[in-house]
C-alpha cells in the first residue's frame, strides 16, 4: 500500500469517527436513544469493515436499523403522515 493511500485512509478513517461522536437528535424525541445506538453501530461497521473492502456482507447493524425506523413510522404517524405507502413489508 502506497504511503498517499495509507495516509488518506488513516485521515477519512479518522474524519468517519469524529464525525460519528457528533449526532443530531432523532425527528421525533421518543427515537434518538434508538437513532444512536443505530448510529454507533453503522459507523463502527462502516469505518471497521466497509472501509476495508468488506462490502455490505455481515452488516450488524439491520436489526437496530429495523427497530428505528419501525419507532420513525410511528411518529411520523402520530403526526399524521402515513410513509407506509410503497413498504415492501407491508
Amino acid at each position: 500500500m502506497s504511503l498517499f493511500i495509507y495516509l488518506f485512509s488513516f485521515v477519512y478513517n479518522f474524519r468517519a469517527v469524529a464525525f460519528a461522536q457528533h449526532t443530531m437528535e432523532s425527528i421525533d424525541g421518543r427515537c434518538t436513544a434508538e437513532k444512536k445506538e443505530y448510529e454507533k453501530c453503522f459507523n463502527a461497521w462502516y469505518v471497521g469493515e466497509f472501509l476495508k473492502g468488506g462490502g455490505r456482507k455481515n452488516d450488524p447493524c439491520t436489526e437496530l436499523f429495523e427497530k428505528y425506523n419501525k419507532c420513525l413510522k410511528k411518529a411520523l404517524l402520530d403526526l399524521g403522515i402515513d410513509v407506509s405507502e410503497g413498504d415492501e413489508d407491508e
